[in-house]
């Protein structure tokens, strides 16, 4: 049995999508796509602007350091060993993440956080120049600042410097660069600039042993580097975002409903096109009488219209075609609505009218043509019966 086209069509396009749903998926995985914006201090990121280099440097001098894809208020943490690194997040907190960040560092935590002054609320700053450094330096003896007396930070604010609970560590003349606060048995630090993490700065003077000091000896210390907020996900769709799939998908989707509406097409019953009329009723009707009326043919047309007529009475009647006039209307008057004497008339008229060498008028043919026309609808609505109410 020889397979229809519209199969062949599906398999064609089945076996398209297959080869482009291959090439994007090694698209993909051999050439990644690169890091663009919102990648500042994400530990995924081998840009000059990610964090990765500070990542695996940390594993390399002893850190437990794990990436946290969780939302902050369902992140396994412990308080007591655990430092929470939010460097740069370009996702911003809900009410309940800041919630859950205040109860982990009151409980005993330490929390990092970079360039996201909205994760601390209770930070507020007055005015005042703690420095006329041109570079942040340390202003107050702390450790976080032990073996690193100036760092580098690409920008800071000029609001001033941090109200208590927080304490300026490092300042330049533009403002506060590195604040800390106590707050219950924890402890938060806050970057104004993520600069000193990124790949691009972490091996400058004095970078590394900042975030060794802000995270403490790696003895009792686990390093949860937050990848949540800078739009990291476990889901399978997270992992396809900045790949070809999306666009193939959508091109498979073009294609799938192409295929369909084709195939369903083709599947339809053949039904064959009606041929529109050469000339609507009407129109035949003006041609007709314009030919009589070139003609000069009024008899013609009053023939035409009593032969009609008299094929009605006939047949209504039962007699033959062939009758006369005067026992075609004595036997058929009655189905014509008319009397007897009438209807005899009205064929005598029309006989004489339609004589070939009449000398009718077109005035008087149409009269005597719209005589026979009533008498025939007379005759049709008789053999119709009575109308039903």
């Amino acid at each position: 049995m020889r397979r229809p086209r519209g199969s062949r069509d599906l398999i064609l396009v089945v076996v398209t999508a297959l080869v482009m749903l291959l090439v994007a998926g090694v698209a993909s995985i051999v050439s990644p796509p690169d890091e663009g914006l919102g990648v500042r201090g994400s530990s995924l990121s081998a840009g000059s602007q990610g964090a990765k280099a500070a990542f695996v440097l940390l594993r390399r001098l002893g850190y437990v350091v794990e990436r946290g894809y969780e939302p902050l208020e369902t992140l396994p943490v412990d308080p007591q060993t655990d430092v929470l690194v939010i460097m740069a997040p370009h996702l911003g907190p809900s009410r309940h993440d800041v919630e859950a960040l205040t109860r982990f560092v009151e409980a005993g935590g330490v929390a990092i956080v970079g360039e996201a002054p909205e994760w601390l609320p209770s930070m507020k700053t007055v005015k005042g120049t703690p420095s006329s450094a041109s570079t942040p330096e340390a202003i107050l003896p702390s450790p976080l600042a032990l073996g690193a007396p100036r760092i580098r930070m690409d920008h800071t604010s000029d609001a001033g410097v941090p109200g208590p609970p927080y304490t300026t560590i490092y300042a330049d003349a533009r403002g506060a660069a590195v604040t800390t606060a106590k707050l219950g048995r924890g402890r938060v630090i806050y970057w104004v600039s993520a600069l000193p993490v990124t790949n691009a700065a972490i091996d400058e003077k004095g970078h590394v042993e900042l975030v060794v000091n802000a995270i403490g000896p790696p003895l009792d210390r686990r390093v949860i580097w937050d990848e949540r907020y800078h739009g990291h996900t476990r889901s399978a769709w997270s992992y396809t975002e900045g790949t070809p799939l999306p666009a193939a998908l959508a091109q498979l989707a073009v294609l799938g409903a192409a295929a369909v509406l084709t195939v369903s097409f083709r599947r339809r019953p053949l039904r064959a096109v009606p041929e529109p009329p050469r000339t609507a009723p009407l129109e035949f009707v003006d041609t007709m009488g314009g030919l009589y009326e070139r003609a000069g043919a009024a008899t013609t047309a009053v023939a035409v219209a009593l032969a009609h007529l008299r094929r009605r009475l006939s047949t209504i009647a039962g007699v033959p075609a062939d009758a006369d006039d005067v026992r075609l209307a004595r036997v058929a008057a009655p189905h014509a609505g008319l009397s007897v004497e009438a209807l005899t008339g009205l064929l005598a008229r029309a006989r004489d009218a339609a004589r070939p060498l009449s000398t009718l008028k077109p005035r008087d043919a149409v009269a005597i043509v719209r005589e026979l026309q009533d008498a025939a609808r007379r005759v049709e609505r008789h053999a119709r019966g009575p109308a039903t109410p």
